[in-house]
């Protein structure tokens, strides 16, 4: 099993949510789509922002241009043809048995 890139899921997630809207109509498929982006968007990096701008936008092109701007300027940063970091264990947050042997203050 390979993780999926960050291009790979919101391209995904853009596809979903226009999926969605075909399907349910707008603004329905927007309101009920929202409980979705947490799942495309996990362990990303500022995207507490995204998501809260996300939860605003009534408008397909709205949400997509949102999605894209977030993913141009996460580019910008990191590679977005990698895993996202939590995938990559040398950016994996430390485990709570780590944290025993590393000490206090170290890890969660």
């Amino acid at each position: 099993y390979r993780q999926p890139t960050v291009r790979e899921r919101i391209e995904l997630c853009i596809r979903h949510l226009t999926h969605h809207c075909e399907v349910r109509g707008v603004p329905r498929g927007i309101f009920a789509f929202r409980k979705y982006y947490g799942g495309y968007l996990r362990e990303l990096p500022g995207v507490s922002a995204v998501r809260s701008d996300l939860m605003r936008i009534e408008t397909v092109e709205g949400c997509v241009e949102r999605l894209l701007a977030f993913l141009a300027s996460y580019e910008s940063v990191l590679d977005i043809d990698a895993p996202p970091p939590a995938a990559r264990p040398e950016l994996a947050p430390v485990e709570a048995d780590d944290a025993a042997i590393l000490g206090p203050g170290r890890g969660r």
